[in-house]
């Protein structure tokens, strides 16, 4: 996520989640950059609800927000 809905209508009032996805969505083919760590991996990753666990591998480095 690139910029949150919370930060966004503070920018613009009308401001939608929709419309927040759509500008990363457009950042992200202009430049090129799909803004992943391509040196960072984890092993044995699971997911539930908002829980995540490793078999190894660094998770502090996530946070609220980070799509995996």
């Amino acid at each position: 996520m690139i910029i949150s809905l919370e930060e966004a209508l503070k920018l613009d009032a009308d401001a939608t989640q929709e419309t927040c996805d759509g500008l990363e969505t457009m950042v992200r083919k202009l430049t090129n950059n799909n803004f992943q760590l391509i040196k960072f991996r984890i092993r044995g990753l699971r997911l539930s609800g908002s829980t995540i666990k490793a078999n190894s591998g660094r998770l502090d480095i996530f946070k609220a927000g980070d799509t995996i």
